[in-house]
């Protein structure tokens, strides 16, 4: 198994940093060597070429500059995140998998490098072929750290995957949506159509339907 760097905040604790979780208030206390921690393929994707702390902040710095714009990567982005049971219970992780995971990852700062599995899904190796992602906002938007990309990784992770139809429609979306996202990706007249009349008003009212998306910050832990 491959491992990628990300250290908690704090060595003592953290809260659940899932977005929309039904936990008790701001955020449910979750022990050092607790909870259940939740790798992405979005995280998978950013951490392929840096894999320790230092090259993660010097790619986020590279894309700042390159975009003119500070970028502060949401939930999941550019590390996992630690969640409480309801919040993994919701995201129907592979319970015993990502508590593994968590408690390997509060002695260690060290991350299996591949998405968490979700129930009755196999462990399975991340490699660029198997990312998954919202393909085509990604395109439009330029980056898959733009705020609309996020809350609709979202809304497709906290509502759609917990639905049959939400995970058939991901199945046949991420069959279908790449080469429409490669047409898209080197016409600029696309992009700004695709972004500005489908992608921004969607993100618009689907951020309604996860509370929570608005918040941009990568929050893994949180000082007491």
């Amino acid at each position: 198994m491959e491992y990628f760097e990300s250290p908690p905040m704090l060595k003592s604790g953290g809260y659940c940093s899932l977005p929309g979780c039904p936990c008790p208030g701001d955020g449910a206390r979750i022990p050092a060597g607790e909870g259940y921690l939740y790798i992405t393929k979005e995280c998978c994707d950013f951490r392929w070429d840096c894999r320790t702390e230092a090259e993660a902040e010097k790619k986020l710095e590279r894309m700042s500059n390159a975009s003119n714009t500070y970028i502060i990567p949401g939930p999941g982005m550019a590390g996992p995140i630690i969640v409480c049971e309801l919040g993994a219970k919701k995201l129907q992780l592979n319970l015993a998998v990502a508590h593994e995971d968590a408690k390997h990852w509060w002695v260690t700062g060290q991350v299996p490098f591949r998405p968490t599995p979700r129930v009755g899904e196999p462990e399975v190796p991340f490699t660029k072929a198997s990312a998954g992602g919202c393909f085509i906002a990604t395109a439009a938007c330029g980056s898959a750290l733009e705020p609309e990309v996020m809350t609709l990784r979202a809304f497709r992770d906290l509502v759609l995957r917990r639905r049959a139809m939400g995970r058939a429609f991901i199945r046949i979306y991420e069959t279908l949506a790449p080469p429409v996202a490669d047409w898209i990706a080197p016409r600029p007249s696309a992009r700004r159509f695709i972004r500005w009349l489908i992608v921004r008003p969607w993100a618009a009212i689907l951020k309604r339907a996860v509370p929570g998306t608005q918040r941009l910050e990568h929050r893994a832990t949180r000082p007491e």
